[in-house]
């Protein structure tokens, strides 16, 4: 099954190898790499060999009406921090009325 090629595409979607260039080599190294873990070092040194294809794939993309869905790891991986950084962490004195010291071995 083709899909439907449009005549002309909207310039408005068309990137240019520059500016693609010009955002990887802005990209901060001292980040968490994204869920596919490319090390951010290798997309801002490498920002010239990277930029055309990066830039002919997205091209070709939009051209065909493919666009990619976020995976469920980094869909549902920010809330999931979230909620994880929320929860109240335990006291380490142990429950109200226990006499223990908290430092004992046997506490844990």
């Amino acid at each position: 099954m083709s899909l439907p090629q449009p005549e002309v595409l909207p310039d408005e979607f068309v990137i240019e190898e520059a500016s693609v260039e010009r955002k990887l080599s802005q990209i901060n190294v001292f980040k968490s790499p994204r869920p596919d873990g490319l090390p951010n070092w290798i997309l801002r040194d490498f920002c010239a060999q990277l930029a055309g294809p990066v830039c002919a794939m997205f091209n070709a993309s939009v051209r065909q009406g493919i666009v990619s869905k976020p995976t469920a790891r980094t869909a549902t991986g920010a809330a999931s921090r979230r909620r994880l950084l929320s929860r109240k962490r335990p006291r380490l004195g142990g429950v109200e009325g226990d006499r223990r010291d908290p430092r004992s071995a046997d506490n844990v």
